[in-house]
């Protein structure tokens, strides 16, 4: 399976990015903890299993990592002991290998280390193709820690403590759970649990990995695969400004790519590998992130427009306008949720 190196752009002693992900937001530096990586059994190698990686942790707090067998049993059965509130039965339910298992099912068919620098066609046509099988695995696996989130509607904060990441991948794994797991499982009139609750939660995770450093760390930072996905709840917003924050995002990958190409710095490791593949595949490396940037930006111009994605009014209960009406009924938007 893919060897994906979790050695620190810090340790490796580089600075190759000219727009920093932290200023996206406009957020506060925080502060740098070194830890060791909890990472996607079946996506790394025993040889990285050994690395650390440089990046402050969402709380301080003391987390739950173990969860008692009875406690474990209840939550199959649906029940709690008495007197059990919201928060506790999110921590009941919910664990740090969450993150692994969502990675380990998203990139399951990416079969060699440098598809995660840059994805295939076929790898990213399996991403956003229907595929009721694999909408029944998510649902098989994740239903129920959605179901939980979604009952107990935990703040961001509250989410981080109960899942705890401790790796870069881990806050990728989390943040593809509430973006894109979530959209395979509720579909139709569900989405409205998407749009309400997961969305949300999505962007506020995101906000907390950019504050964070997380898209500094080279195994986000240069592996394309991986680093788009932190875009995703950003175009999924009804938010101006996010969508602004989106544009950028992308902007600021592609400057990376172009930095790290032309850099005439000494690098190592990871940022070596990186650099010699992106080097060999600049102009798929472009391209790749200019089609994302271009379907963020028609996603922003129908908020710019409407100040909302008119196609999930009748989800929502929103009455349309008749020029939302108009839109839609001369084919508007609606980006395969119709």
């Amino acid at each position: 399976m893919p060897n994906l190196g979790m050695r620190s752009h810090r340790a490796l002693g580089c600075s190759l990015h000219p727009v920093s992900t932290r200023n996206i937001l406009r957020l506060p530096t925080a502060p740098v903890s070194t830890i060791k990586p909890s990472i996607a059994r079946l996506l790394l190698s025993q040889e990285h299993r050994q690395h650390t990686s440089s990046y402050s942790r969402p709380s301080p707090k003391s987390l739950p990592r173990l969860v008692p067998e009875h406690l474990l049993e209840s939550q199959r059965r649906g029940l709690y002991p008495a007197g059990t509130n919201n928060m506790d039965r999110l921590k009941y339910t919910l664990h740090p290998d969450i993150p692994s298992d969502v990675l380990s099912l998203w990139f399951n068919h990416i079969s060699s280390p440098e598809h995660l620098i840059l994805p295939p066609k076929e790898a990213i046509f399996k991403w956003f193709k229907a595929d009721s099988d694999f909408d029944q695995t998510c649902a098989s696996q994740f239903n129920s820690y959605l179901t939980t989130i979604s009952s107990t509607r935990p703040t961001a904060s509250e989410l981080l403590s109960a899942i705890s990441p401790s790796s870069p991948i881990d806050w990728l794994g989390l943040v593809l759970l509430l973006d894109q797991v979530s959209r395979n499982v509720f579909r139709g009139a569900e989405a409205k649990i998407v749009y309400e609750i997961f969305d949300p939660l999505a962007q506020e995770v995101v906000k907390r990995a950019v504050a964070a450093g997380v898209l500094e760390d080279p195994v986000i930072k240069y592996r394309l695969a991986y680093r788009v996905w932190f875009c995703m709840p950003f175009m999924h917003s009804e938010s101006t400004e996010l969508h602004e924050a989106c544009v950028r995002m992308f902007e600021g990958a592609l400057a990376d790519v172009k930095s790290l190409v032309a850099g005439e710095e000494k690098v190592k490791g990871d940022v070596a590998e990186c650099r010699e593949y992106l080097k060999e595949n600049l102009e798929e490396a472009e391209g790749y992130l200019e089609t994302f940037l271009g379907f963020e930006k028609r996603h922003q111009v129908i908020i710019e427009r409407f100040g909302r994605y008119p196609h999930r009014n009748q989800v929502l209960g929103r009455e349309s306008t008749k020029e939302e009406e108009e839109y839609l009924r001369d084919g508007g938007e609606t980006f395969g949720t119709g």
